[in-house]
């Protein structure tokens, strides 16, 4: 709409237009403007926020072919950025788990609770399952395997019995020391031949995905 805007101005409908169309026809003729005076006059802009979403798609949906022969639209699963963020995330998550598993006997749900109470000894899970991000039953199994191995314990908080602390035993400390150096190894891995400045923008993406994420209803 440049051509327009510099020739007719910004008016939004055709009224008034008078020799205009003249000039127009001229401009169409030239091939300036590939459209009809019709099409232009019922030009009306999407919104911003229509015309971001519009512009989208092309990561979200593809064109298939149904069984009839009929063409269809279903998730592109090749470019949508939420399908490879989950895959991505599943596959990490799964490899973690066998590999802390067969290496030091427990899972990386375990391994992020060790983290956790290194970082924030005498926690609650209710303070704990949000910081880790699942629910309060995982997290409780989890606190329970390690405390069965003597990795952590837990005490009392006040009066209330079910109400408890955890904090890590030295047999803990001593199990997320060791078990450090070999998670910064696997992670440096999966990040080789990222710039800082990448991995800097890599996580200020994710945290406006996780923003985004509290927006969705469940």
């Amino acid at each position: 709409m440049t051509s327009l805007t510099r020739h007719f101005g910004r008016e939004s409908s055709c009224e008034g237009l008078g020799n205009r169309r003249n000039a127009l026809r001229l401009l169409t003729k030239q091939e300036l403007i590939p459209v009809r005076f019709t099409e232009i006059c019922r030009f009306e802009p999407k919104p911003k926020g229509q015309r971001m979403a519009d512009a989208l798609d092309e990561f979200f949906v593809e064109d298939v072919e149904r069984s009839d022969g009929s063409g269809s639209k279903s998730l592109n699963l090749d470019n949508n950025p939420t399908v490879l963020l989950v895959w991505a995330a599943n596959s990490f998550n799964r490899s973690a788990s066998r590999h802390y598993q067969n290496t030091f006997g427990i899972s990386a749900m375990e391994w992020r609770m060790l983290v956790m109470l290194c970082k924030e000894p005498d926690v609650p899970v209710t303070a704990a399952s949000p910081a880790v991000g699942y629910d309060k039953g995982a997290v409780s199994r989890a606190l329970s395997k390690l405390e069965k191995l003597g990795l952590a314990e837990a005490k009392a908080n006040g009066t209330n019995p079910r109400s408890r602390l955890w904090h890590l035993t030295p047999e803990g400390y001593e199990l997320h020391d060791r078990m450090l150096e070999d998670v910064l190894a696997r992670q440096k891995q999966v990040l080789s031949g990222f710039t800082p400045r990448e991995i800097k923008k890599f996580n200020e993406m994710l945290r406006r995905f996780r923003e985004n994420l509290d927006g969705l209803s469940e």
